[in-house]
């Protein structure tokens, strides 16, 4: 049962009702539509995997999955790499994302490139940044962002001695073999 109170502002006095039932249920029952503010939600497929990928140049992708967008829900196709889904519409939004690649970085160096392309190792060694995009029909937009680093592999054999007087010129150093290795994470140099 609702409970009536009132409040009083300058002489003058407002009445309103609390009750137990949610904005949304009284919308409805009042014949109103529910404004609906929230974008799909992206799952990832393989969410272990996380979203920055090395693929080795000249070398085709060798997971057991795709980066290609699902065209539908994950339990129906899981070897593509994020579904979306719509609680708004209460609707998978699957095969509407988009996916495209962020140019911003780009340093005048040619670095179109293809997902699809980048995946089979054929684009020149470089960071390539793709932005998947979904929206609903109340023009909610929802965002996720992946890079695919294209490496150059080899084997050299490199002996050096390498000195360094501070803390931060070890932390430079390993950042640029982290670079030149194409790995994310750093390491310690014995």
């Amino acid at each position: 049962m609702a409970e009536e109170w009132g409040v009083s502002w300058g002489g003058g006095k407002s009445s309103a009702a609390v009750s137990d039932i949610s904005c949304e249920q009284r919308a409805a029952l009042l014949g109103e539509e529910a404004v609906d503010t929230d974008p799909p939600v992206f799952t990832l497929a393989h969410p272990d995997a996380g979203t920055h990928f090395v693929v080795p140049y000249g070398v085709a992708w060798d997971k057991p999955f795709t980066l290609d967008p699902c065209t539908s829900d994950l339990d129906t196709d899981p070897t593509c790499f994020l579904s979306a889904f719509d609680e708004g519409d209460e609707e998978d939004v699957s095969k509407f994302i988009r996916v495209e690649q962020d140019l911003s970085g780009c340093d005048g160096l040619s670095c179109t490139c293809s997902l699809a392309t980048a995946m089979a190792g054929q684009c020149f060694p470089h960071v390539y940044q793709y932005t998947y995009t979904v929206g609903d029909l109340a023009g909610n937009a929802a965002t996720q962002h992946i890079e695919v680093a294209v490496v150059m592999q080899g084997a050299v054999d490199l002996e050096m001695a390498i000195t360094v007087d501070t803390e931060e010129e070890a932390e430079a150093l390993a950042e640029q073999v982290c670079f030149l290795r194409g790995r994310y994470e750093p390491f310690v140099i014995p």
